[in-house]
């Protein structure tokens, strides 16, 4: 991809008019509908994978899905030792497997589904992402 060759961490994102209107693949990283580019939708395709919003926002909460990094404040912590903001809930485990409790551990490059009300979604990744 052109941009990439100037700057790796760059992600792009072109419009296409069809479903099968896929000839960019070789410039871009994904190519999207107009009817389906929400501004969430397309802010996670340029944050690449460590974000995903799951289900995309009613007026006042948001359901993410997001990667801690290893530099993140919550790296390695039970989350009975941090202090998430009011507004957001750590839903389930890295494994998906069970839901979050205070013996969770918050381990770098794992995944983690949490319920973030609008108004907090700045402080909770920066606390998970750093």
């Amino acid at each position: 991809m052109e941009a990439q060759q100037y700057a790796p961490s760059i992600r792009t994102i072109a419009r296409a008019e069809t479903e099968t209107d896929q000839e960019y693949g070789e410039v871009v990283d994904a190519t999207l509908l107009p009817e389906y580019l929400g501004g969430d939708y397309a802010a996670d395709i340029l944050t690449g994978e460590d974000i995903r919003t799951l289900v995309y926002p009613t007026a006042d909460l948001d359901i993410i899905e997001v990667s801690v990094a290893p530099s993140a404040p919550v790296a390695g912590r039970r989350l009975d030792e941090i202090a998430l903001p009011a507004g957001s809930l750590l839903i389930s485990t890295a494994d998906r497997t069970e839901l979050a409790g205070a013996e969770t551990v918050l381990e770098p490059d794992e995944q983690y589904i949490l319920a973030v009300e609008t108004d907090v979604v700045d402080e909770v990744l920066n606390l998970m992402r750093g």
